[in-house]
């Protein structure tokens, strides 16, 4: 069976070029792990597959220095899979030139494979463009089969839209409805929910649930500040992430040895940097490089992330950084989101009720825990993920799902 995975992952070494060129705005790392978590796991495999990549990144010229992105190699260790390819990165035309790409790629790559008798055809979105240019291929060659792996639904993007004005949330809608027309076309689905079969009903019965993938490593070694009690979040300040929340709970403590330290950006940034202001136990780091947000979730004493079964995607979703907090070697705390399998909740600390001040009980709870016991609970939490959700493990299933 050969497989073209159509990414928006940033290759291997690239990162810090791109992060230079989209002027400051972070780029999307959790979903660059999870796309880069499934190539790793096709390799594990030993799978027949090649990668083309339409990175994520902000539009010409005013959140990106450049008109066209580069070209890129994209490579596991030695092994060259695939490329990123170069696309007019240009605003209101950066989405008809991947189209236009992708169509043209794909293509090329279908005809070089009609001697498969189903070759396929993964990729990483649900935009509308991308769609629409795969199944014009489908049309031409209709043995292929098409799966897309859906992170997130279409309305649900309104969500993260900051300040959104009538004409962006309406830009959502029409592209929502764009992909809904799509569904039934689509030959297989992968979900990050059981709950997201509610909302695409075209993928009951042809679709495989793969909340997360591991890209292994060895367990962290982890140093530990003695006297000081560290909670750190590590992700987006949107409306969504509810660290408004996080900082009214902070709030309700009060040992002079406790720290919060935020690390992100997003539209509550100017309520994280008042609170750091009034609050000295409260550090705001802004935006953090992935290798050293890594360093800091090893060294903190908990990890945290406050988003709440209340916030309506949480049904629908999959809490990206749940994984990496589970293999960090430090103990996570967090709700019991709907998203969130029931296998996972004996290995993290969780927050009974959804109020600043269950959210206050729980990080004292944890804080004053041994440190053998909060040892124990993050190693417990390692050896889950390690052993149930490793790459070759849970991209083996993807292979089967697929033939």
């Amino acid at each position: 069976m050969k497989i073209l995975f159509i990414t928006c992952a940033y290759p291997k070494g690239s990162e810090k070029f791109l992060q230079d060129l989209n002027r400051g705005i972070p780029l999307a790392i959790q979903a660059n792990t999870f796309q880069w978590g499934i190539m790793e796991g096709l390799e594990k495999n030993q799978a027949d597959y090649q990668v083309v990549s339409y990175p994520s990144l902000s539009c010409f010229p005013l959140h990106y220095k450049k008109p066209v992105t580069p070209a890129w190699d994209i490579t596991i260790g030695e092994k060259r899979v695939g490329c990123m390819e170069p696309f007019l990165n240009i605003h209101l035309i950066a989405h008809c030139s991947i189209g236009k790409r992708i169509y043209r790629y794909a293509k090329k790559w279908v005809e070089e494979n009609l001697a498969e008798e189903k070759p396929v055809i993964l990729v990483y979105s649900l935009s509308s463009w991308i769609l629409e240019s795969l199944l014009r291929v489908k049309k031409q060659y209709p043995q292929i089969r098409i799966c897309t792996i859906v992170t997130d639904l279409p309305k649900d993007v309104i969500v993260h839209m900051k300040a959104p004005s009538a004409i962006r949330v309406w830009g959502q809608m029409r592209e929502a409805h764009k992909i809904e027309c799509a569904y039934p076309l689509i030959d297989k689905y992968v979900l990050l929910t059981e709950q997201m079969e509610k909302m695409i009903p075209q993928a009951v019965g042809k679709n495989l649930v793969l909340e997360g993938i591991w890209a292994e490593h060895e367990e962290p070694v982890v140093t530990k500040d003695g006297k000081l009690k560290t909670l750190l979040y590590s992700g987006s300040l949107g409306r969504h992430s509810c660290v408004d929340e996080l900082l009214k709970a902070f709030e309700l403590t009060s040992d002079p040895d406790y720290r919060l330290v935020i690390c992100g950006s997003g539209e509550l940034e100017p309520m994280v940097k008042e609170a750091a202001l009034k609050d000295g136990r409260i550090v705001f780091k802004g935006f953090v490089a992935r290798t050293e947000v890594l360093e800091m979730q090893r060294n903190a004493t908990a990890v945290i992330n406050p988003r709440m079964p209340s916030v309506r995607l949480t049904q629908y979703s999959f809490p990206s950084k749940t994984i990496e907090y589970m293999t960090s070697g430090t103990p996570y705390i967090g709700h019991k989101l709907s998203g969130i399998p029931q296998e996972y909740y004996p290995y993290f600390y969780t927050i009974e009720d959804n109020t600043p001040e269950a959210m206050a009980q729980t990080i004292e709870s944890v804080f004053s825990k041994t440190q053998e016991e909060l040892n124990a609970k993050a190693h417990a939490a390692y050896e889950f993920i390690r052993k149930n959700k490793r790459a070759q493990e849970q991209v083996g299933r993807l292979l089967d799902f697929l033939r």
